[in-house]
């Protein structure tokens, strides 16, 4: 049972995983895009075959997916069986669902919503197995990303000079990392503490 106490380090610790799982995904995003891209300009010139932008986005977000995916797991693998199948399914469905509904929500930012119940299905499709009512999971998970793409239409209006990139950047991913954390931990620990004993 959590007290009150391992209740705020959950919490806590759901945040900070979330966060550094931001951070540490978005700076293997723009190194493995970026390697990828090198590789396809080399088989180009050296073959003529051209790859679509797809298969640079489906393996930034692979990469993207697991990373956010394990940072998250060293929270959970102590309180569910077969935790590492969290990371999979991240890493699974972060690729197949942003790469797969681009075409079709293409530079909108409010498919982001239905973007994030979708890798909340993947996600949900564990959490069945050992959580009672885990389709709240999605229910959460669709608060916080309606919360993220609340952030992203309001970020036209804030005025940010080119020199306050770097910073505004950081903070972004923070407020971000908040949104994708918050209301999803607070739900993860409400489902803890109402599972069923299997």
């Amino acid at each position: 049972m959590f007290s009150l106490s391992n209740q705020r380090k959950f919490i806590i610790s759901w945040i900070l995983a979330t966060i550094v799982g931001l951070f540490v995904g978005v700076f293997l995003w723009d190194i493995v895009v970026g390697i990828v891209w090198d590789l396809e300009q080399t088989i180009k010139q050296v073959t003529g075959i051209r790859f679509p932008f797809s298969l640079q986005a489906t393996i930034g977000f692979s990469t993207f997916g697991g990373v956010i995916g394990f940072c998250q797991w060293l929270v959970l693998r102590n309180r569910l069986k077969a935790s590492w199948k969290w990371i999979i399914l991240t890493m699974i469905a972060f690729p197949l669902v942003i790469v797969g509904l681009d075409p079709i929500f293409h530079a909108s930012n409010g498919p982001f919503i239905i973007q994030g119940i979708a890798i909340s299905m993947f996600q949900w499709f564990y959490l069945l197995t050992q959580l009672r009512k885990a389709y709240l999971w999605i229910v959460s998970s669709a608060i916080a990303w309606g919360l993220f793409s609340l952030i992203l239409y309001l970020l036209p209006f804030i005025p940010i000079p080119t020199s306050a990139y770097p910073v505004a950047r950081v903070i972004l991913i923070l407020l971000i990392g908040l949104c994708l954390s918050l209301p999803t931990g607070i739900m993860m620990l409400w489902l803890f503490r109402n599972r069923n004993d299997i």
